[in-house]
């Protein structure tokens, strides 16, 4: 079934959903029962979830991932997303600095890669909770960082401001994985 630029599959959206079941019946405390999953039909490699616990993935991004592990942690991150409520507050924090004009691209980097930091801290709980491999995660990021070069090859400050962050998510998987012996 087909709507716009959306796209609604039985056997993808099922095998989103199981997981996304999965991830709220073995993380009971975190209200993630109302959950709500759909696939877009972007090419680009993207995911994201909303306040009301929409969580889309694109086709860009589910054409790259090589198994259901992978898959899982990205539903985790977005998951994590919706629980921290990080779409509320960019949206609250662009109207005040629309409002100010106070725009400045440094400090809405710094505060996006803080929410992404912390989105990949609660994913990797909730993925831990799941009985996934780890070796799935780095599989993630470095699927996410060759999807960054080909998209950005022209822009050399945007690849390297994007390849740092992957590189701090993986010390912050290594330390979490080290703290709770379960290495790669």
């Amino acid at each position: 079934m087909r709507n716009g630029t959306n796209i609604y599959t039985k056997n993808g959206l099922e095998i989103i959903e199981s997981i996304v079941a999965s991830i709220s019946a073995k993380n009971p405390t975190y209200g993630l029962e109302n959950v709500h999953t759909f696939i877009s039909r972007s090419p680009q490699v993207n995911a994201y979830a909303t306040d009301n616990g929409n969580i889309w993935i694109t086709l860009g991004l589910l054409a790259r991932i090589e198994n259901e592990a992978q898959l899982a942690f990205i539903l985790c991150h977005e998951a994590a997303h919706f629980i921290k409520k990080h779409s509320y507050e960019k949206v609250v924090n662009a109207s005040e600095k629309a409002l100010t004009g106070n725009s400045d691209e440094l400090q809405i980097h710094d505060y996006s890669r803080e929410k992404e930091l912390e989105a990949d801290s609660l994913g990797l709980i909730l993925f831990q909770n799941l009985g996934y491999s780890n070796q799935a995660i780095p599989q993630v990021f470095d699927l996410l960082a060759r999807c960054q070069l080909s998209i950005q090859k022209n822009d050399a400050n945007k690849i390297f401001v994007n390849l740092n962050i992957i590189r701090s998510l993986k010390i912050v998987f290594k330390n979490y994985s080290t703290i709770y012996n379960n290495k790669i």
